[in-house]
């Protein structure tokens, strides 16, 4: 059985682009690979990946470095919106990634993986940046 996890906008389009050219102006900017995984996915079909997906063009060796990447990403994105997740870990921890994406779960049936669905108001705003193009 697959699922949809949804959830309302945390964020305006606006929002999200202080929160982008926010983290990059600190310090040492966005990660290389951080912004390779957004444009990727961004251009991505429905703007959807998964972890080994997203791993593969970030250079990273498995999906578990992606989902750590991602979701440090995702965490530095979030303080700076105020966000806090309400989707929760087994262990309890905030789902930070829930603040770039919402997510199709994984069905072990059809051996289909977890998909990471970019937030539309993400997703908007880096085309409106352009860090990616819309398509065609």
């Amino acid at each position: 059985m697959t699922f949809l996890i949804t959830e309302h906008p945390i964020a305006s389009v606006d929002q999200f682009k202080h929160a982008l050219l926010t983290y990059r102006d600190r310090g040492r900017g966005i990660p290389s690979a951080w912004l390779i995984m957004l444009r990727a996915q961004g251009k991505a079909p429905c703007a959807t990946m998964t972890a080994t997906e997203l791993a593969d063009v970030a250079g990273y060796p498995n999906h578990s470095s992606a989902n750590l990447n991602y979701g440090k990403l995702a965490r530095n994105l979030a303080e700076i919106l105020s966000f806090t997740p309400t989707e929760k870990h087994r262990n309890g921890e905030p789902a930070w990634w829930t603040t770039i994406s919402t997510g199709i779960g994984a069905d072990p049936d059809t051996d289909k993986h977890f998909q990471f669905v970019m937030r539309p108001e993400l997703l908007q705003a880096l085309r409106e940046m352009n860090w990616v193009k819309a398509t065609q």
